[in-house]
Parts: structure tokens; sequence; C-alpha cells
């Protein structure tokens, strides 16, 4: 998160965060996005392997943050690249 652009975070429509293990980094991602803000940090240190918040503050459902299990082909797709035809 640190090396990431302050207005290109706090612009952006989707963040999904997987698992850190540094607070500083997580108090960041917090006070850079706002959705984050109200996530415990011990929800953001308790995720596991293929685990990961996403926030999408322009939600319209009854919640600004889920948290979700990715299958392992999502985060391991070999580097190919998918074209619709």
């Amino acid at each position: 998160v640190s090396s990431f652009d302050e207005a290109f975070i706090s612009n952006a429509t989707i963040v999904a965060i997987g698992s850190m293990t540094n607070q500083n980094e997580v108090r960041l991602a917090q006070t850079l996005y706002g959705p984050l803000r109200d996530v415990s940090m011990r929800e953001f240190m308790s995720l596991e392997n293929g685990e990961f918040l996403i926030a999408a503050p322009n939600n319209t459902g009854r919640r600004q943050v889920y948290r979700v299990k990715i299958r392992p082909t999502v985060l391991r797709a070999g580097g190919e690249t998918c074209r619709l035809k």
C-alpha cells in the first residue's frame, strides 16, 4: 500500500486487500481508502491464503466491505492472457 500514490488508491472504485502482516500498511490502507476504516485490525490480520477484503464505496448493498475466498485458479492463472472474440 505504501508504494501506491494517494490519489490513485483514494479514487479507486474497488479495492481488494489480501493477507498483510504489517499493521502500519493496514493503517495506511485504512487512511487512504474510506470503506476500510471500519474494518478491525483483527479482521485484516486473520485473512488466510486466498481470502481478501473487497471494498467498494459506491455499493448499493448492505455493506461496503466483504470478506471473500478466491479460488486458487484465479490466483495462479499462469500469466495467460485471455481474449474475447
